[in-house]
């Protein structure tokens, strides 16, 4: 005959107090963390309704109502005169007129351009005159200057020549 699973073992006087005393600290431990979970609910909901609250007196406060400009009145000579604004505005109004001479008095010198534009052999040429033999090789998407390097087992440049070509006829 085989015992039931869900028999339990007979416990002692001492094993019983044991269980009374674990069962008390559980159901103490379980009430205290179901305080903690409501008092943080309730911090969290407290602290979105300030913040509700203050972003709302902000947006809601009420803004002073900017002053009219008095309109312009005509001179005599049909020019309007210059505003007399009040004091709290603090800011200067003045008449600007067309001026045939301020492009002349603001114009900005520019300093000439050093640079110069070459071709391809123009600039393989320049580079050889400055002891630097190089190619220049185009590719759809890049320009690239290569240095030439001479070998003994190449021919010299020819004078006078592209220092990058090889020579019309095969040599050795």
């Amino acid at each position: 005959m085989t015992a039931d699973p869900t028999d339990t073992p007979a416990l002692s006087p001492a094993g019983i107090a044991r269980r009374g005393e674990i069962l008390s600290l559980a159901q103490r431990a379980l009430r205290a963390r179901a305080r903690r979970r409501i008092t943080v609910r309730a911090s969290l909901a407290s602290l979105l309704l300030i913040v509700a609250i203050a972003a709302g007196a902000v947006l809601t406060k009420q803004q002073p109502k900017p002053t009219p400009l008095p309109s312009a009145q005509l001179g005599s000579d049909g020019v309007p005169e210059p505003l007399h604004l009040p004091a709290s505005l603090g800011s200067r109004v003045e008449i600007v007129r067309s001026d045939p001479g301020i492009l002349r008095r603001t114009a900005i010198a520019v300093a000439p351009s050093r640079a110069e534009v070459l071709d391809d052999r123009a600039l393989a040429d320049a580079l050889a005159q400055a002891g630097l033999p190089a190619g220049v090789i185009r590719t759809p998407d890049r320009v690239t200057i290569a240095p030439i390097a001479r070998s003994a087992a190449l021919p010299p440049h020819p004078p006078g020549g592209d220092p990058g070509a090889l020579p019309a006829t095969p040599t050795g």
